[in-house]
């Protein structure tokens, strides 16, 4: 009897410690995330979702507002993701580049339907839970882009880019307080991969995974190297060579984007590094320009506060230099000296006329 008595005990006191740690353990947002995606309208209404929505400043249609209000679920668990101080996606490289990513896309019209419910709110004139739901879509595009993978950081800079078009047509009907709180948003959004991870990272499930497998008989690596028609001896020399040139060029992809892209010189390059490496620079060229725009954000976000340092203190990002201003009654342009793809950078904030006389001044 004792024993038992005595054993009845100790589990009692293993559950209560393992409940206390699991009550005081941080939650992991991707799981919050996952449920809500599940919890994302079908297709066909996720069709007529976007279709209502891509009407420029004002409310969205009345059929995107309905939509909206039928899905509030997915929403509250956004919210909640949004105060978790952990996310991880669980990458797990050593499966190498077969894992199944779907989920990143649902990612991404979660985040827009949260950044679309704040282009609701700001359009109302609620501009504080319109904020809310923005900076819960923003986290999550953030959070997106803090795994080191080209496919995360493009969806994360798409969905970033989406925040930036619900906002800123509505940049001054915010007082003030508003604007410091945009301000403090974005300034506590999560930091994002640098160039230089994210290529070690996409070597490691590409090449890196193949490489790991030279020492057995994977049927992977064997129809691989019958596809490119190589041998393992012809495979192993080309990434001795990919990796090397990868470590040499570590000091450019540390510099701006526009720095950096003058630094390489492909020509000189192998095959195996042309065939590797362009593709992941065009692409993390998008990621570079949302960069950007998010630091114009904030800008203009100073701007539209009367700051008359504005655009001395908040640099373009690709450039390291003050960004262009063009204003109108009612609004204002902000541009970059960079370019991205020969494309020039710029944004429109509020409702400018455009008959009106621009003043163009790098403040």
């Amino acid at each position: 009897m004792k024993r038992y008595l005595l054993f009845t005990l100790i589990v009692l006191l293993v559950g209560f410690l393992c409940l206390r740690t699991y009550k005081t353990r941080p939650g992991n947002a991707a799981v919050l995330y996952h449920q809500a995606i599940v919890e994302l309208p079908p297709a066909e209404v996720w069709n007529e979702f976007v279709l209502g929505s891509v009407r420029i400043g004002g409310k969205p249609a009345p059929g995107t507002i309905a939509i909206i209000e039928r899905y509030e679920r997915p929403l509250e668990l956004l919210q909640q993701a949004k105060n978790l101080p952990v996310c991880n996606w669980g990458v797990d490289l050593k499966n190498g580049p077969h894992q199944d990513f779907k989920f990143v896309t649902e990612a991404v019209k979660l985040a827009r339907l949260a950044l679309e419910r704040a282009r609701l709110r700001f359009a109302e004139g609620d501009i504080a839970e319109g904020l809310r739901d923005w900076e819960a879509g923003m986290m999550l595009a953030r959070r997106l882009r803090g795994e080191p993978l080209v496919l995360f950081s493009l969806a994360g800079a798409k969905a970033e880019e989406i925040g930036i078009q619900k906002i800123a047509p509505f940049l001054p009907r915010f007082s003030p307080a508003e604007l410091a709180r945009l301000d403090e948003i974005i300034r506590s959004l999560p930091p994002t991969q640098d160039l230089a991870t994210i290529i070690d990272t996409e070597y490691q499930l590409g090449y890196g995974w193949y490489e790991s497998m030279l020492s057995t008989d994977r049927t992977e690596l064997l129809r691989m190297l019958m596809e490119r028609s190589l041998t393992r001896e012809e495979f192993e020399k080309r990434i001795a060579i990919l990796r090397q040139e990868l470590a040499d060029l570590k000091p450019a992809f540390a510099r701006r984007y526009p720095e950096m892209l003058s630094q390489l010189n492909y020509p000189e390059l192998s095959p195996a590094t042309r065939e590797f490496l362009p593709p992941l620079i065009r692409a993390l060229g998008n990621v570079a320009k949302v960069d950007c725009e998010v630091a114009m954000l904030r800008a203009a976000a100073a701007v539209q506060a009367g700051r008359q340092d504005a655009l001395t203190t908040i640099f373009d990002p690709l450039t390291g230099e003050p960004f262009e201003i063009t204003r109108w009654n009612g609004g204002f342009r902000l541009y970059s000296q960079a370019k991205i793809d020969d494309k020039p950078i710029d944004w429109i904030f509020g409702n400018p006329i455009e008959s009106e006389p621009a003043n163009s001044t790098n403040l």
